[in-house]
């Protein structure tokens, strides 16, 4: 699974649909998965005291929020909390350390790759 995530990530300057597209992208993955564990889809609300998967992880490996950050594969933004919506204002002002370095995290990495906002926003923007 890392393996194939590495090689979705380094093909930098594709776009895809949607934020499970560019996963779905490696034939090799999806040809050879049919259940993958929820710790390489992380979801953000680990992070996001309230959210049902709040320490969710945090409490089945026994590990701090910080250690969950920094073992995760990938960070699932679900919903509202999609970086280029709402994002960290889901949390209204209740947020984690975590929670606020995921969103940093997530905007360093989109200045990096100069990709400033999801495909589908910007082919309906350009028609």
């Amino acid at each position: 699974v890392h393996d194939s995530m590495k090689r979705v990530l380094e093909r930098r300057g594709e776009q895809w649909d949607g934020d499970m597209d560019w996963f779905n992208s490696d034939r090799a993955l999806v040809d050879e998965m049919s259940l993958l564990s929820g710790f390489f889809t992380l979801l953000v609300g680990e992070f996001a005291p309230g959210d049902p998967a709040y320490r969710y992880w945090s409490n089945h490996f026994g590990w701090s929020p910080e250690e969950v950050y920094d073992n995760a594969y990938l960070v699932h933004f679900v919903a509202g909390w999609k970086p280029w919506r709402s994002g960290i204002r889901e949390a209204k002002g209740n947020e984690t350390e975590e929670l606020r370095r995921v969103f940093r995290d997530w905007k360093a990495l989109r200045d990096e790759t100069g990709c400033t906002e999801p495909s589908h926003r910007r082919e309906r923007r350009e028609k």
